[in-house]
């Protein structure tokens, strides 16, 4: 007898998604001699790590949202063209997820809370470092790369970790979080527009480096919960290897398998990195591929709107205050659809993929009518569709990930989701820059950046309805042969094999 505590706990329904995606795991004699009446917290300390995410999302994505103001001045004061000074932002915005591996790997081997607070320090030196830059290649360096690569050490392990405290709340937990996005959204902009009134963009870029030195306190509250023990008897001395802390009476020859769980410690960052991009999370599992490829796509149109928000409005002669108030307005939408809609979509039945697709396409919408805007007003009504679409992306991504590839596979996912978002940000906003350099307008920008978001849209709709047809074509046979009842389409396609 050994007493064994497990590493993720897991509802009955993702004990049946775990079994069904591990099929080595079939037979293994496990007798369980007491059960806990529930995995998840749904609630105590977890609401202090939806704090902590509030003031990382409130910093973070504050200050991406309302860097199109800085991207002006920059474009102005180095008299470069838009495409050349877009790497910045491109750069910045693809490093903080194609670095997501690597982040999820130092988090596996440091502990989350550390590469929160590495990522924190590494964000305030890049922008510090940025002040001081004479060239547009400089401030690629300092406030792109290192600064992308600091956002990526902080938001990888800080966006899945509310999985570990909620499960049936999990929808309604994210959304709340990620009011913080659109609370910042509210305020940077006057941040930045006093900043730069008044201290110019090397003045702007060290006060932003001391708001990004307070993701410490956000830091703080991610701490890994503590699960209740069970006790269980292993006849395979391997599996024992499945459990992360073994007792002390555990025999020797056990003991030896559990260095097998901290492959971190033994092999390094990089085998680890190769795990978190284990390929087999592709196989037999279209809507993860589907779900991918559309939120690439989406990935691309919302970051090029966030750079190019503030310059369209410029360029159709709203002045600064007017353009402060209009992205604080982005942001309120945000505040009011996170929430709200993190509350309906825990309610859906299904997963939610298609759900999804109908906000890009919304999204894409919405882009191609801000290409058309020209008052006030309409880019007032446009932004609080924008926004609300935003809020909606940002909290519920994570939450239909998880839906989708169940407990085993979803660093894997993750990564892979991240690292291809990654390269879409890159040449997103990139090649926005340059067709608005060739037109001499930023209508081209949003123009492409609406028919990404469109496209993305389709292939969530299109793709998850063609493939529920085919898997509840494919379960009839089954279960007429069988005697028994139809499977519901949708457990089909969130259980991979």
């Amino acid at each position: 007898m050994c007493t064994v505590v497990f590493g993720l706990p897991m509802s009955d329904k993702n004990k049946v998604v775990f079994r069904a995606s591990h099929g080595q795991m079939e037979g293994t004699q496990v007798k369980q001699t007491s059960t806990d009446s529930a995995d998840y917290l749904e609630g105590g300390y977890g609401w202090f790590v939806v704090l902590g995410l509030f003031i990382l999302t409130f910093i973070v994505r504050g200050t991406v949202s309302s860097s199109g103001m800085v991207f002006v001045a920059f474009v102005e004061y180095f008299d470069s063209e838009a495409g050349t000074t877009s790497w910045i932002n491109s750069i910045s915005s693809s490093m903080s997820f194609a670095a997501g591996p690597v982040a999820a790997a130092l988090s596996k081997k440091f502990g989350h809370r550390k590469v929160i607070f590495a990522g924190s320090f590494l964000a305030f030196t890049s922008l510090l470092l940025g002040s001081f830059s004479n060239s547009i290649w400089q401030l690629t360096l300092t406030a792109g790369f290192l600064n992308g690569l600091a956002y990526s050490l902080v938001m990888t392990p800080a966006t899945p970790f509310i999985g570990y405290y909620f499960n049936k709340r999990q929808a309604l937990a994210n959304g709340l979080a990620w009011t913080g996005f659109g609370c910042g959204s509210v305020l940077m902009p006057f941040v930045f527009r006093y900043s730069l009134e008044n201290y110019g963009w090397r003045g702007t870029l060290l006060i932003n480096a001391a708001l990004l030195a307070n993701m410490c306190v956000g830091a703080s509250f991610f701490k890994m919960p503590t699960r209740k023990r069970r006790k269980c008897r292993l006849q395979n001395p391997e599996e024992q290897s499945r459990c992360l802390f073994v007792d002390e009476n555990v025999p020797k020859e056990v003991a030896e398998h559990k260095s097998l769980l901290h492959l971190s410690r033994v092999r390094g960052v990089m085998k680890l990195i190769y795990d978190t991009l284990d390929c087999s999370v592709f196989i037999r599992n279209y809507v993860y591929v589907i779900f991918i490829l559309g939120g690439s796509m989406m990935s691309c149109a919302q970051f090029t709107a966030s750079l190019y928000l503030a310059p369209i409005m410029y360029e159709r002669d709203l002045d600064e205050r007017q353009v402060a108030l209009l992205l604080s307005v982005f942001g309120a939408s945000a505040v009011v659809g996170g929430p709200l809609f993190g509350f309906l979509f825990s309610r859906l039945p299904t997963p939610l993929v298609w759900p999804l697709g109908v906000v890009y396409l919304v999204y894409g919408t919405v882009m191609y009518l801000l290409s058309l805007a020209s008052s006030a007003t309409s880019f007032a009504i446009l932004h609080c569709m924008l926004g609300i679409c935003r809020a909606i992306y940002a909290s519920q991504s994570m939450t239909a990930l998880r839906q989708i590839v169940g407990l085993k596979l979803y660093t894997s996912a993750f990564g892979w989701w991240q690292l291809l978002n990654g390269l879409a940000q890159l040449i997103g906003p990139s090649t926005a820059g340059y067709l608005r350099d060739f037109f001499e307008s930023y209508r081209a920008a949003f123009i492409l950046a609406g028919s990404m978001g469109v496209c993305g849209g389709l292939v969530l709709v299109v793709g998850s309805l063609v493939l529920q047809r085919l898997a509840s074509n494919d379960s009839k046979p089954k279960s007429q042969e069988d005697g028994g009842v139809t499977p519901d389409v949708t457990e089909s396609l969130t259980v991979t094999e």
